[in-house]
């Protein structure tokens, strides 16, 4: 449940391990849950990624008595640290490599998109059927590879730090281990 800048998450697992990877649940299992389809970290990180006015996190695991050892919390508060950092490299890393692809692709898509005006009032003004289609092809040939560089520079890059964000975020989650009745 989400509350202006909180996320209150509660997750009910068998298995600690959940939190990290998908749960082996059955749909036909009562164990079964909203959240049972993904790892419980990455349920929480689409929550705080969806919701881009949630400031903090509070998550509440429940797990069978006899599974909770008494340093279970600390070390899970770790883990999930360890977790969301990894998380933030990896998307680091994509968010450089997109960038980098697509600066590249612009610099070829200008190279192109010069050439083109230099040469696109020769095939306009043509009385040419012929020229004025290829005039026409290649106008849409240099918008489409223009495409890809301004979208992923526009829109792809900053979509990976709401990533990073998020994974930061959850990072910092205050996490608590309760026994499940």
């Amino acid at each position: 449940m989400a509350h202006r800048d909180l996320l209150q998450v509660t997750l009910e697992y068998t298995d600690i391990d959940w939190l990290y990877k998908e749960p082996n649940v059955s749909l036909f299992s009562e164990d079964f849950h909203k959240y049972s389809t993904t790892a419980g970290l990455e349920y929480i990180c689409n929550e705080v990624y969806a919701n881009p006015s949630l400031k903090r996190v509070e998550a509440t695991i429940l797990l069978a008595p006899e599974r909770i050892t008494p340093d279970l919390e600390q070390r899970t508060r770790e883990a999930v640290r360890r977790y969301c950092l990894a998380r933030v490299r990896e998307t680091g890393q994509d968010e450089r490599a997109l960038q980098w692809r697509a600066l590249r692709a612009l610099m070829i898509a200008i190279v192109f998109f010069v050439a083109y005006v230099i040469v696109e009032r020769p095939l306009y003004n043509s009385e040419i059927w012929f020229l004025n289609g290829i005039g026409e092809g290649v106008g849409i040939g240099i918008w489409v590879a223009l495409w890809f560089p301004l979208d992923a520079l526009i829109f792809g890059v900053p979509y990976y730090r709401m990533d990073s964000e998020s994974y930061r975020r959850v990072s910092e989650m205050q996490l608590r281990i309760k026994p499940a009745y």
